[in-house]
């Protein structure tokens, strides 16, 4: 097999040439970073921060609703906070509104959850 003949690479015109480009290259890699932010990257970026913002405001209705909390045997002079559940007589009841208790539960401040008949009283 004949020997391949290797012909020498002038390397300084070629780096030459590389600097006077230089410039001009990282003016298009700058404009089109620019262009890619703003054209592209930003619109995503506001459409995330858009969805982030919804959620945020989602999850803090979300905690400011009542939960459902285990109040036991409703007491005459309690305390009570929306989503107290509460045993009176053979019904279970679910506040509604913060208050504190006088008399027979409010419909006004509770709201009926179940009603047990006699046979269904489990105290």
């Amino acid at each position: 097999m004949p020997a391949l003949k290797q012909t020498p690479i002038e390397t300084t015109s070629v780096r030459a040439d590389d600097r006077s480009r230089r410039p001009l290259l990282q003016k298009h890699l700058t404009l089109f970073a620019e262009g890619l932010v703003e054209n592209v990257i930003g619109p995503i970026l506001r459409s995330h921060k858009e969805k982030v913002a919804a959620l945020e405001q989602r999850i803090a209705a979300l905690e400011a609703q009542p939960f459902i909390k285990n109040g036991g045997i409703w007491h005459h002079g309690s305390v009570y906070a929306p989503g107290d559940v509460v045993q009176f007589q053979s019904t279970r009841w679910v506040c509604t509104k913060a208050h504190t208790a006088s008399g027979a539960p409010d419909h006004a401040c509770w709201h009926l959850w179940s009603k047990f008949g006699p046979k269904d009283d489990f105290r």
